[in-house]
């Protein structure tokens, strides 16, 4: 017996007490982790990644803390309280919410607002009620046409009573042929479409027909009443004042009711002497203006500046104090301002340059002349001396830079070059030089020309003024030359304008035509102007000047129109316009502009300065003058009985149209402008002189 004791113990076979390490009352054998208490086959599971009831899962959907989740198709965070599942997170497609109603469209949950479309909408059991967000007010509709009477109390409800109307739209509920959808009978004195408007204004412009006691002198067309603004001459009344009229720069009109008035700086400056377009210097898109003061003290006695203004011009008083750039000349005496010019861009760098010349210049030879190139853009005051090119004529009296123009390219490089008047060269044989337009720094005109001109006799004065076009159409520049002086055939400056084609001739001699002046003292070349092509043929049409031509009156001068391309020797006679002065010593032909249609009537008009001009009554000696005239003149025309328009100046010796020119739209109004100068006026000094922008559409 004791034997089997003893084997028994030492071969293992007594049972021994099971092992519960975290004494939760489940051995080890048991429990799947006898480290944690709270882990064992009866543990409570929880919604994390311990499996607490040991059956071998974690997160069950019995967890303790799992929630319940709705199914939610319509994707409107309301779920459908049926179907609900119980989960440790929510499945797709479903939410904690499950108060949705009908979960089959996002148009009804409790967050959404009632609406009349047959939907309980906002889920609280009830269909359409009255304050459904579209509910519309039904008013009374007794004449069954559709639009309710608004003043009768309105019923606010989804589904409107008996006899009622949606609407508070009728004007007259006793009437079915009167709501809005009525079709308007005018002139009867109702109101079939209830719009409110009076029935004698069929274009509804606000104004009755004159036919009933109003005003409308067109109750079919809109654009026509008594308010409308008149357009120039398109035959219609615009505005009912009894004539369709025209409008634009007509009959007598004082320089005191220009809507612009530049004033120089200073006493005895006399700005406008020379105006000119600079293009677009500073790039904004509008168009700039160069202005001269010749005779300002700035860079000493009578040294000159020349202001650049930026566009579009303001309306009232324009003080050159406020100019974008002001240039101040080299030396005294030297004017600067003698010619002014926009050249376009001379260095293909995207901005606009100016070109501006001292005639009287004479730092290289007495009245030798200067030129000076300035590459945009431009700002702030400087000396002429500083210009990004300057020429400088070393002959006395050689007045280089008289007149100055552009030309297309001469020398191969793709860019415009320059054609310099020099009058007073050589006995005042006087010339012309070309230099090119990529030129820069100092210049000697002498080793720089391209080509180099000459007058053919002493006295001619031939580059006294210039201008270039295409004549021809051909797509080349041609170059017009006056020469006043000359005198071919007697002994007193009769006067020739040249025309010739590019590059020109080594002598005016062998130039493709020339217009000769008729008699002794005409100065036929005075001034000569490209007028762009007036006559609508395709060539360029020129204009000529002879300011002591004497058909008129003893030099009360002549301008001489010539259409389209010239040949050989031209005879005045043979204008196809001449433009006669009126009153003796006022020597028509100066001052010389075609700025376009001033008018609206289609036609090119012309202007003419007579600065010298004293009216009729001798009130205003000298107050000076501006001719309008339409370019579709043919014969000999008396100025006096044939102008558009008589633009006098303020008071007497302001010398009004000293020169003129345009810009086009100066002002940014749409309407081509005019620009005009009277030196002498006074109204910022003596001879500050003035400037005024007139506008076609404007007077």
């Amino acid at each position: 017996m004791a034997c089997i004791v003893v084997c028994l113990v030492g071969c293992g076979m007594l049972n021994e007490p099971a092992v519960d390490q975290d004494k939760d009352g489940y051995a080890a054998d048991v429990d799947c982790d006898d480290s944690d208490p709270n882990v064992h086959p009866n543990a409570p599971e929880l919604c994390d990644d311990v499996d607490q009831d040991c059956d071998g899962a974690v997160a069950d959907p019995d967890s303790i803390d799992a929630a319940v989740y709705h199914p939610d198709l319509d994707n409107d965070g309301r779920g459908d309280p049926d179907g609900a599942i119980t989960r440790c997170s929510a499945p797709d497609g479903h939410v904690v919410d499950g108060t949705d109603c009908d979960d089959t469209t996002p148009r009804v949950s409790p967050d959404v607002a009632e609406v009349c479309d047959g939907l309980d909408n906002d889920c609280d059991l009830e269909t359409d009620e009255p304050d459904a967000t579209n509910a519309p007010t039904w008013h009374l509709d007794r004449d069954g046409d559709g639009f309710g009477d608004p003043g009768e109390p309105g019923v606010t409800a989804c589904n409107g009573p008996e006899n009622h109307a949606d609407n508070g739209n009728d004007c007259d509920d006793t009437d079915s042929k009167v709501h809005p959808d009525a079709s308007e009978t005018w002139y009867d004195g109702m109101d079939q479409d209830c719009d409110g408007w009076s029935d004698f204004d069929r274009d509804r412009d606000g104004h009755d027909s004159v036919s009933y006691d109003g005003a409308d002198c067109d109750d079919g067309e809109s654009t026509v009443h008594p308010d409308a603004e008149e357009i120039c001459n398109d035959g219609i009344d615009n505005d009912c004042d009894g004539s369709p009229g025209t409008c634009g720069l007509h009959g007598e009109v004082d320089l005191a009711t220009a809507r612009t008035q530049i004033t120089g700086e200073d006493t005895r400056d006399q700005i406008g002497n020379a105006m000119a377009s600079a293009g677009d210097v500073n790039g904004d898109g509008q168009t700039d203006l160069l202005v001269d003061a010749r005779y300002s003290d700035l860079g000493g006695d009578n040294a000159g500046t020349v202001y650049l203004l930026s566009g579009p011009l303001l309306e009232g008083e324009v003080g050159l104090e406020d100019a974008t750039a002001r240039f101040t000349g080299e030396s005294e005496e030297d004017h600067l301002g003698t010619a002014l010019a926009g050249v376009g861009d001379l260095n293909s760098d995207g901005w606009d340059d100016l070109v501006m010349t001292s005639a009287l210049h004479s730092s290289a030879g007495i009245l030798g002349g200067a030129v000076y190139v300035w590459l945009g853009p431009v700002s702030g005051s400087m000396d002429a001396s500083a210009a990004d090119a300057r020429l400088v004529g070393a002959v006395d009296g050689m007045l280089l830079g008289h007149a100055v123009a552009t030309i297309s390219d001469l020398d191969g490089d793709d860019g415009p070059d320059l054609v310099i008047g020099m009058p007073g060269y050589s006995l005042a044989r006087g010339g012309i030089v070309v230099i090119s337009g990529a030129a820069r720094g100092e210049v000697d005109p002498d080793t720089s020309a391209l080509a180099w001109i000459e007058g053919e006799s002493a006295g001619d004065g031939l580059g006294t003024v210039l201008a270039s076009f295409d004549m021809d159409g051909d797509g080349q520049t041609e170059l017009i030359l006056g020469a006043p002086g000359r005198a071919p055939g007697g002994t007193d400056a009769t006067g020739v304008a040249y025309g010739t084609s590019l590059p020109p001739p080594a002598s005016m001699a062998d130039a493709d035509w020339r217009i000769l002046g008729e008699a002794d003292g005409d100065q036929l070349g005075i001034q000569v102007v490209a007028a762009g092509d007036l006559d609508g043929d395709g060539l360029g049409d020129v204009l000529v000047g002879a300011d002591g031509f004497d058909l008129g009156s003893t030099n009360a001068g002549a301008i001489f129109l010539f259409l389209g391309a010239l040949d050989g020797p031209v005879l005045v006679m043979d204008a196809d316009a001449t433009f006669l002065g009126e009153d003796e010593d006022d020597r028509l032909g100066k001052v010389i502009a075609a700025p376009g249609d001033l008018d609206g009537d289609g036609v090119p008009d012309l202007a003419f300065g007579i600065p010298h001009h004293t009216d009729d009554d001798a009130l205003t000696p000298q107050a000076g003058e501006v001719v309008i005239i339409s370019s579709d003149l043919r014969g000999v025309i008396d100025i006096s009985d044939e102008r558009e328009a008589s633009i006098s100046g303020e008071s007497g010796d302001d010398e009004a149209g000293t020169m003129v020119t345009s810009i086009g739209d100066a002002n940014g109004d749409g309407n081509i402008d005019l620009l005009i100068s009277a030196p002498y006026h006074d109204a910022a000094g003596p001879n500050a002189g003035a400037i005024y922008l007139l506008t076609g559409g404007d007077i």
